[in-house]
């Protein structure tokens, strides 16, 4: 999978598929020494899914302003 982050990084083409140092542990996308990662709780994350991972990961705190307000609607 050739995706976009690896076709904006000048130094991609530099480096063979082997040099890979670590897969993510979401879509097993093979990592580079020169890309950025994301660990969190010991899961390596690559950029391309780190949003997916935080929405779900954090899912259990989202909530409606309405919510956390006592389910009224008065301004501050």
């Amino acid at each position: 999978m050739d995706n976009l982050r690896h076709r904006q990084n000048p130094f991609y083409r530099r480096v063979k598929k082997s040099d890979a140092v670590l897969k993510c542990d979401i879509c097993s996308e093979e990592i580079y020494p020169f890309e950025l990662v994301h660990n969190i709780d010991g899961k390596i994350i690559c950029p391309d899914c780190f949003f997916d991972f935080t929405f779900d990961y954090f899912s259990d705190r989202l909530f409606l302003a309405s919510e956390l307000r006592g389910n009224t609607y008065d301004t501050y």
